[in-house]
């Protein structure tokens, strides 16, 4: 039995990074589909960069962050 719990650990803390990194391209997506910018995952905290573009020129103003917590439950 003890192998059973070992395995069944395995595969929830597998679940949990599979959700996790699911939760991250989901957020990738909003982003693309957004044209916000770009995204930094850290330590399980999405932290969103996004930026105020002029209309033409390619200079990035403005810097702002956003940071999204999220968990596991």
């Amino acid at each position: 039995s003890v192998t059973l719990w070992s395995n069944l650990y395995v595969y929830f803390s597998l679940f949990c990074v599979l959700y996790r990194s699911f939760l991250t391209i989901l957020v990738y997506i909003f982003l693309g589909l957004s044209s916000v910018g770009q995204c930094v995952i850290i330590h399980g905290k999405v932290s969103l960069f996004y930026f105020e573009h002029h209309t033409h020129s390619q200079e990035r103003n403005n810097l702002h962050v956003v940071d999204v917590y999220y968990e596991v439950i």
